[in-house]
C-alpha cells in the first residue's frame, strides 16, 4: 500500500516538480514497488490523454480492462460470469 505522500511525490515527480533527493529516494522506491509502478505508468498515461498526446503503442487496452473488471466484479456480486439477476438501481414505483 502506497501511503498519500508517496502518491504525491509522484505525482510531483511525472510533473518534473521534486527534488533532487525525493527524486532519488522516489526513483529507488519505484524499482522495488510494482504498485508504485503501475501508478507511475497511468499518471503518465492520464497526461498524455490530457495535453492530447498520442498514447504510446505499449499502453494497455482500456476497454479490455474494465470490460476485465467488469467481469470479475460481476461474478463476485452474482456468483457466476453470467448475470442471473436484474438488480434496479431505482427503486420502482408503485403505481398510483
Amino acid at each position: 500500500m502506497n501511503t498519500e505522500q508517496e502518491l504525491e511525490q509522484l505525482s510531483a515527480l511525472v510533473d518534473g516538480a521534486l527534488d533532487d533527493g525525493r527524486q532519488r529516494a522516489l526513483l529507488a522506491r519505484l524499482g522495488e514497488d510494482g504498485e508504485l509502478r503501475s501508478r507511475w505508468s497511468r499518471y503518465h498515461l492520464i497526461g498524455d490523454a490530457l495535453r492530447g498526446e498520442p498514447v504510446s503503442g505499449t499502453a494497455v487496452d482500456v476497454a479490455a480492462r474494465v470490460r476485465d473488471q467488469l467481469a470479475a466484479l460481476r461474478e463476485q456480486v452474482f456468483g457466476g460470469p453470467g448475470v442471473d439477476k436484474v438488480v434496479p438501481l431505482v427503486p420502482r414505483q408503485k403505481a398510483a
